[in-house]
């Protein structure tokens, strides 16, 4: 897979382009998918202006019918543009210019809280070999050729050495009670 590459941080001011407001956000540490969703949603909650052929387009209209996407091209670069179905006529030969103020774009990125990831559980036991198994035969063999009830520590000893896993005391005295009311 490509690897995109890195675009250089410009000093800019006044309006911009998307794809520029895109790298602004790309610069500040997202990824072009994401910038491209962050800068969407800033229109449409009127956090950042969008300008339409140099008018300022109203934030509902644009949630209405228009979005921002991004997409990877050919030569690794990134690129925005804003896709819908505007509801103004399209005269033959005049192009369709979105722009972006470059400094409310910025003040997006102070708004942007870090990325955390997600704390992670401390993981359970390990669970190795099939101590259960091993510990519910050695008991029933004890029990018929000695005629007596193995204690739980002898039992976790055995699962030590048989399955390299000694499971704690209580948890084999559940598994005695269990097997013994069976």
């Amino acid at each position: 897979m490509a690897r995109a590459k890195k675009h250089r941080a410009t000093k800019v001011h006044g309006r911009i382009s998307p794809t520029e407001a895109l790298h602004i956000l790309m610069d500040g540490g997202l990824s072009g998918y994401r910038a491209a969703a962050w800068l969407d949603q800033a229109v449409k909650t009127n956090d950042c202006e969008l300008w339409h052929d140099g008018e300022l387009m109203a934030p509902d209209y644009f949630a209405r019918l228009l979005v921002i996407v991004a997409r990877l091209e050919a030569d690794d670069g990134w690129q925005a543009n804003v896709r819908g179905n505007p509801s103004r006529p399209i005269v033959p030969g005049k192009r369709w210019v979105f722009e972006f103020d470059a400094d409310q774009v910025k003040a997006l990125l102070s708004q942007r809280k870090p990325d955390t990831q997600p704390t992670r559980r401390k993981p359970g036991r390990k669970i190795t070999g099939n101590w259960r198994l091993v510990a519910a035969h050695r008991m029933h063999t004890i029990r018929e050729e000695e005629l007596r009830t193995p204690t739980a520590k002898e039992l976790c000893g055995h699962c030590a050495v048989t399955c390299g896993y000694a499971p704690d005391d209580s948890e084999m005295r559940d598994l005695m009670r269990f097997l013994i009311n069976e």
